[in-house]
C-alpha cells in the first residue's frame, strides 16, 4: 500500500516539474496594440456620499481608455452634504470634460432606478455601466 502511495506521489511530482519546465520554456508573446472598439456611459447614483466620492472619482480618473469613448454621469439624488461640491471641485482640478453631474428626476419609489433613467436620457453611448458611489 505504501509503495503505491509513493509511486503516485512520485508521478505527481514529476508531472508538476514537467509543467514548470514547460511553462518556463514558453515564449512570452506581446499583445498587439489595438484601439478600443466599444464606447460606454458610466452611471453612478449617489446621495450623501461625500466620504466615498474622492476614492470613486480618483478610480474613475485613472481609466486607461480614450476619453471620447466614454462618459461619466453622477446623478445626485437629493444630497444634503457636500457631495456635489466635492465632485465639482474634483472635475475642475482634474479637467474631466466627460464627467457630468445630473439632478435626479424622481418618478417612482425607486430612486436608483430613477437616477439610471435620468442618466439614460442624456447618454450618447449604447453600453451603460452602473455602480454605486461607495464602491
Amino acid at each position: 500500500m505504501i509503495l503505491y502511495l509513493q509511486i503516485i506521489v512520485s508521478l505527481y511530482t514529476l508531472l508538476v516539474v514537467c509543467f514548470i519546465i514547460g511553462f518556463n520554456r514558453t515564449p512570452i508573446v506581446p499583445m498587439p496594440k489595438t484601439s478600443p472598439q466599444a464606447s460606454f456611459s458610466i452611471v453612478v447614483a449617489f446621495r450623501d456620499e461625500e466620504k466615498h466620492l474622492i476614492a470613486l472619482l480618483k478610480s474613475l480618473s485613472l481609466l486607461d481608455y480614450p476619453t471620447e469613448s466614454y462618459e461619466i454621469f453622477l446623478v445626485d439624488d437629493g444630497s444634503t452634504d457636500a457631495s456635489v461640491a466635492i465632485i465639482s471641485e474634483f472635475k475642475k482640478n482634474e479637467g474631466l470634460k466627460n464627467l457630468f453631474i445630473l439632478e435626479n428626476f424622481r418618478q417612482s419609489v425607486s430612486p436608483k432606478k430613477d437616477a439610471i433613467r435620468t442618466a439614460l436620457s442624456c447618454a450618447k453611448h449604447d453600453w451603460i455601466l452602473t455602480t454605486d458611489a461607495d464602491c
